[in-house]
């Protein structure tokens, strides 16, 4: 039977950050009442629409690249709701381990957990043990989709927590902060105690100038290595899009910023359609090492072992941070490169003091200039195309 989504999304005037068309449907998800919510089941289980609904929550979390690798599986019987990997949306240049990719199903689990507590419901995760060959980039003609997590889903005695609203509200802020405002510090403790709840993960929080003048030289390498490499290039030019490009994935220009006309020529120039002139080359990668230097703070989270279980975690602990700092009028950024490309994340391991591995590195702020955080949301496809059969 097919699967009808219309009825969980609002109607009426769309937010200013919300562009018209149907890759943009996915932020008017409605803020169901527990009472409202418990009228789409059926007797005991939860229905095909109630995890639906919680799956449309987890899929407005962050992903590398607004790839959206993840594809939902509902268990109505059950009341379980599968996470899957797409191995099709897994970068081969950038993410050759499905790393990335894992961090971002992290992401969305938690989406699906502050949903499923929003309603009434306990969600209990469980991390399914998969061969690390199966995260990476599908070659051949193979099945592509890989079960990551299983969530199950129970009446939850704790009073509902509402988080939806900050989920509709995320974004990515990839934007110059007000170095001058300074994270305070009761927020600081609290987002080293979020991370602190998973075993095997560290928060370090950086906020000495010294510090980020030195992360932000090291994201200009990271991003100058992308740039100069032509595959690294081709594949940023495959997800880095024109503003007026309706596909459902990918990042438009206008998110980072750019104008119209900026962001069809780096589309094209990382192509190798047009030659992109050195000061445009140099300018793109002198734009992370702003960002890291103007951040209020920058958040490293670490993990004990380069896994799976922890990769899951990284992204669950990424996303709740996220939101909590959100609650506070605080955006984020995450910068990927630093975790990927070897040297930079090597030379950032030395100077936190740690063996373990930096695997998500974002800054946090408040935007210099007010109007960046009213760029548009990033797109997402139909909820209805993501769910297995």
């Amino acid at each position: 039977m097919e699967l009808d989504v219309g009825r969980l999304y609002e109607q009426g005037p769309r937010p200013a950050d919300v562009p018209e068309g149907d890759a943009w449907e996915a932020w008017r998800i409605a803020i169901w009442s527990a009472e409202e919510f418990a009228m789409q089941g059926g007797d005991g289980a939860l229905s095909r629409t109630q995890l639906a609904y919680l799956a449309g929550y987890g899929l407005l979390a962050p992903t590398s690249h607004n790839t959206v690798p993840e594809r939902f599986e509902l268990r109505p019987g059950g009341s379980q709701l599968g996470i899957w990997l797409d191995r099709r949306a897994v970068l081969a240049e950038s993410d050759p381990t499905g790393r990335q990719a894992a961090i971002s199903l992290g992401c969305v689990v938690a989406n699906v957990e502050f949903a499923a507590r929003s309603v009434g419901l306990d969600a209990r995760v469980e991390v399914l043990d998969v061969p690390p060959d199966r995260l990476g980039p599908i070659e051949g003609d193979g099945d592509p989709h890989v079960a990551v997590v299983l969530i199950h889903l129970s009446p939850s005695a704790e009073p509902a927590v509402e988080w939806r609203g900050l989920m509709r509200r995320r974004k990515m802020v990839r934007a110059e902060y007000d170095q001058a405002i300074a994270l305070p510090p009761t927020l600081a403790a609290r987002l080293s105690s979020i991370v602190s709840e998973d075993a095997g993960l560290v928060f370090h929080l950086i906020e000495d100038g010294t510090t980020k003048l030195f992360l932000g030289k090291f994201q200009e390498l990271a991003d100058a290595t992308v740039i100069n490499r032509e595959g690294f290039a081709t594949e940023l030019g495959d997800w880095l899009l024109e503003n007026d490009d309706p596909s459902p994935l990918g990042m438009r220009g206008h998110e980072f910023g750019l104008s119209d006309d900026a962001s069809r020529r780096f589309h094209r120039g990382l192509l190798g359609q047009v030659q992109l002139l050195p000061d445009e080359m140099a300018g793109f990668a002198k734009v992370g090492n702003i960002g890291m230097r103007s951040a209020s703070a920058v958040g490293v989270i670490t993990a004990a072992k380069d896994d799976l279980p922890h990769w899951i975690a990284a992204g669950r602990a990424y996303q709740r941070v996220a939101l909590t700092l959100l609650s506070e009028d605080f955006v984020v950024a995450m910068h990927a490169g630093i975790t990927e490309v070897t040297a930079p994340n090597m030379a950032l391991r030395g100077r936190l003091r740690t063996r373990q591995r930096p695997v998500v590195v974002f800054r946090m702020g408040q935007p210099l200039r007010p109007e960046d955080g009213q760029r548009p949301h990033a797109s997402r496809p139909p909820l209805a195309s993501l769910v297995l059969p």
